[in-house]
């Protein structure tokens, strides 16, 4: 299974998954005026942090 087909398994996407970049990723819901209802990803290990936080966008996180 590729990263969006894991994101939509467990979040609501409305749109496709996009490769992002931001601590709050993987997340759902992108800010209406970019990419709504997408699902965003990270490649970059070293940018993902589970103090990653955005307004705009609910989060799946691995450290929970």
């Amino acid at each position: 299974m590729n990263v969006g087909g894991v994101i939509q398994k467990y979040m609501k996407c409305k749109g496709s998954c996009l490769a992002s970049i931001g601590a709050d990723q993987p997340a759902e819901d992108a800010p209406r005026n970019l990419n709504p209802g997408a699902c965003l990803y990270t490649r970059r290990s070293s940018m993902l942090s589970c103090d990653g936080f955005r307004q705009h966008t609910r989060r799946i996180c691995s450290c929970a």
